[in-house]
């Protein structure tokens, strides 16, 4: 269930009971706020309330005027206060009502939304190869160091290009005597490149070496890695593989899945692990423990089945950007997703098949897909870009420092790169 609300209510509330003559037997009630999402003109959060009575009522207050009143009953579920200004403060505490006379009060807090981004952007465009070109994923380590990967035609066959700082630099990745073509590339902080692409490899020391050989006999294909450490990887793939790299070896992880999983992204701080795995009918959640598939949860609250297509983790909001097809409703969307609840929260619905996501910020997100299309959201609109090229497809992307390198092909030609700043 989802409540609206008028007004920004964002805290964590510590709580302090006024025992007088009828209030021993709530000594022990409690209340707390968590938020899950902070934007630009929204914020969602839930309620935790310990030992409250039965009639409670909970009352929220902004500047000391009250602007709703929630029973009790209606506390578990997630709240939403819509129709906010960008950039501005608001101070807040809540009260809990008790028999009709008794209150637990919040301390008060003062809360800053966020502001909107610049959506003036220039944008360089670079045709990469012929013939049957592209290009799969990137990653930005600096503004003068930035690989891609995929297959790029040029005399001899490429397995990505790389920028130094002044042009493209085509790269091969050899091993025994093949030129590899990667779907995915990934490293920790510019070290060892991890490349996927069926089984898995990395690039060390101007050497391509294979870490892990895909199960033929069952048609195994890894697509995409990610990890918090060169001792700590993960790697998915179809038929639900889902590999673990410990530093020494490829271990099967176990999910309650077939599905053929497209991309991965995570994180990895004083709280934990936190991964999210998608597939065209699964959406599978790693809290560093146990891993769920939580699409039906999800499906459920938008009321619509999707087909995942990205997936880019937020460490900062402690959470989760996905991109997904709602089929019942012919709708594209990107929403996010807390570490600490799954409940979806909409953030845009742009006019694109989005295949990659990349994103600094909610308040500074771009997606990309099919037919050259890219969308930017800065937290209050979206704005298209529409590259004026034949028919192609825009699949990887990455984020570095008010930079966007987005990475794709035109039909049946040449790779592209869109760089894209303000």
């Amino acid at each position: 269930m989802l409540i609206k609300i008028k007004n920004i209510l964002l805290l964590i509330v510590f709580t302090t009971f006024n025992c007088s003559d009828n209030s021993s037997q709530y000594q022990n009630t409690s209340i707390e706020i968590e938020p899950i999402f902070t934007g630009v003109t929204s914020i969602y959060f839930k309620f935790k309330i310990a030992h409250p009575a039965s009639d409670s009522e909970l009352r929220l207050y902004r500047n000391d005027s009250l602007i709703s009143q929630i029973k009790i009953s209606l506390l578990d579920t997630i709240v939403a206060d819509i129709n906010l200004k960008p950039n501005k403060t608001y101070t807040y505490n809540a009260t809990l009502n008790v028999n009709g006379g008794e209150y637990i009060k919040s301390k008060t807090i003062d809360l800053l939304t966020l502001d909107t981004t610049s959506q003036d952007f220039n944008i360089e465009i670079e045709h990469i190869g012929e013939f049957s070109s592209y290009l799969k994923d990137v990653e930005i380590y600096s503004f003068s160091n930035i690989w891609t990967v995929g297959a790029i035609w040029d005399v001899s066959l490429y397995g990505g290009v790389i920028w130094n700082g002044n042009s493209w630099e085509k790269k091969q990745f050899i091993y025994e005597n093949i030129s590899i073509k990667p779907s995915d590339i990934f490293s920790i902080e510019d070290s060892r490149k991890w490349l996927t692409k069926g089984s898995i490899y990395y690039y060390e020391n101007d050497s391509t070496h294979q870490s892990y050989v895909r199960d033929i006999i069952n048609h195994q294909i890894m697509n995409r890695t990610w990890g918090s450490a060169e001792n700590n990887l993960f790697s998915v793939g179809t038929n639900g593989s889902i590999l673990n790299y410990n530093g020494f070896e490829w271990r099967n992880v176990s999910v309650d899945s077939e599905d053929d999983f497209i991309d991965i992204s995570g994180y990895s701080n004083d709280n934990g692990l936190n991964i999210w795995v998608i597939g065209g009918e699964s959406i599978i959640y790693y809290d560093g423990d146990i891993w769920n598939n939580i699409i039906s949860g999800i499906e459920s609250i938008i009321k619509s089945p999707i087909i995942p297509t990205a997936v880019c983790a937020l460490e900062e909001f402690n959470g989760v950007l996905i991109s997904a097809f709602a089929t019942a409703k012919s709708k594209n969307m990107v929403f996010f997703l807390s570490a600490e609840d799954s409940y979806p929260i909409t953030v845009f619905e742009p006019d694109i098949y989005i295949r990659t996501i990349a994103a600094s910020n909610l308040n500074d997100i771009l997606v990309a897909g099919d037919n050259l299309r890219i969308s930017h959201f800065n937290g209050f609109n979206h704005k298209n870009f529409f590259l004026k090229e034949p028919p192609g497809f825009l699949i990887g992307s990455d984020y570095y420092n008010g930079l966007f390198v987005i990475v794709g092909d035109i039909a049946n030609s040449d790779a592209i790169i869109v760089k894209i700043n303000r």
